[in-house]
């Protein structure tokens, strides 16, 4: 089973600065949601999993993808057979369905769209998955309360950073409950299977509510909310990490400025043979920086 809680490995990932690890995997957020082109999605997938395994966190990344594998082909399927526009056609055929004639065209422009939201998904967990097991909570919490007035919003950025995470934990620890009283999760039928993990949801939804009021209690007798606030003192932030996050910026920058401006990242068809460089350097822009302080280190 996969663990998604934050673990100080001293990596080269999780040595880096808050800000630039939010400037970072943000705009890997960010490129993943615009860009339509293959080759640079593939190339944020590239970037993602690079820092994965630069993080250590690698295995945890793929025990986590291949959970998500059925769910991924179901999204591909949907999406063939909500999108069937398009030219170009590869397969067309008709069937009927009691008294309806259906009509199913695979398309060339339906295939690269399905693919795009596949890539595009998969860019996008695995941007938020690595951050997750990169970031200190707490280095979160400090950094963004900081900023004068975002007080309540640091805390609550935090709490919902934790919330995959304990939520997750907590299905297994139910899950493994009730695997000692009899409930069998891996044997029988598909159908079978599928009511036994649905037993997880009750308990867990208690236990999630449980945890809620907990967790209120804890804020409330520490003075949460009151009329004097105390603040921790932020952490020192060395020149390299303010390096670091400006170079971020700027890089993340650009490459939204080329697509903007020259449609650098946008593909209507399969994939675009000019677009292999602008893939190569997204890939060295993100990753060269991270490698570059091994040699420091």
């Amino acid at each position: 089973m996969f663990d998604l809680t934050y673990r100080d490995l001293g990596s080269l990932v999780h040595r880096l600065g808050v800000s630039a690890k939010v400037l970072l995997f943000g705009w890997l957020f960010a490129l993943s949601l615009i860009y339509s082109d293959l080759l640079f999605l593939s190339s944020l997938i590239a970037v993602c999993l690079a820092l994965a395994f630069l993080g250590r966190v690698g295995a945890s990344t793929v025990k986590f993808l291949r959970f998500l594998l059925v769910f991924v082909v179901l999204v591909f399927l949907i999406n063939l057979v909500a999108n069937q526009h398009g030219e170009h056609a590869l397969v067309r055929t008709s069937f009927r369905f009691y008294w309806w004639r259906l009509t199913f065209r695979l398309t060339q422009e339906s295939l690269s769209s399905a693919i795009r939201m596949v890539l595009r998904l998969l860019a996008v967990i695995l941007a938020f998955l690595v951050f997750t097991l990169t970031t200190k909570p707490e280095g979160l919490l400090r950094k963004v309360t900081a900023i004068k007035g975002l007080e309540g919003l640091g805390l609550l950025l935090a709490l919902s950073y934790r919330f995959l995470p304990t939520i997750f934990l907590d299905g297994v620890r139910i899950k493994d409950s009730l695997s000692s009283r009899g409930v069998r999760f891996e044997e029988g039928s598909r159908w079978e299977r599928i009511r036994s993990y649905s037993s997880l949801g009750i308990p867990l939804v208690v236990n999630s509510l449980d945890r809620s009021l907990q967790l209120a209690e804890a804020l409330e007798s520490r003075g949460y909310a009151g009329s004097r606030r105390t603040k921790a003192a932020a952490p020192a932030r060395s020149a390299s990490d303010v390096l670091l996050a400006s170079y971020y910026l700027c890089a993340g920058a650009v490459f939204l400025g080329l697509w903007v401006t020259l449609d650098i990242g946008r593909a209507a068809m399969f994939v675009q043979s000019t677009n292999l460089p602008g893939a190569a350097a997204l890939f060295a822009s993100f990753v060269g920086p991270v490698l570059a302080r091994r040699g420091r280190a």
